[in-house]
């Protein structure tokens, strides 16, 4: 069963008060597939060696799951343009 407000709020407690930051790039048509490629995967014990999720966490889904909450990547990337468009809206009042 996925229990997302619990694992939002067990999240947001470990975090205590998030900060958000965004990064603008001047973009091309790669944009996405390369900064994601620097992020690496959504679960840091998975990502590739020297990916910013690599160097700066150890979490899993395993991990998150047993203590219900949200994995703790370090870093959101948004998988296309269109994605992006939509995180920003959503977050602008933290930005």
């Amino acid at each position: 069963e996925f229990n997302f407000v619990g694992k939002l709020f067990n999240s947001f407690y470990f975090c205590k008060q998030p900060k958000i930051g965004i990064m603008r790039v001047s973009c091309d048509e790669n944009v996405i597939v390369r900064s994601r490629e620097l992020i690496g995967t959504t679960e840091p014990v998975s990502a590739k060696q020297g990916t910013i999720r690599h160097l700066f966490s150890n979490d899993s889904y395993e991990l998150a799951e047993k203590e219900n909450r949200l994995i703790r990547n370090v870093i959101h990337a948004s998988d296309s343009l269109e994605s992006a468009k939509k995180e920003i809206k959503i977050w602008k009042e933290y930005l």
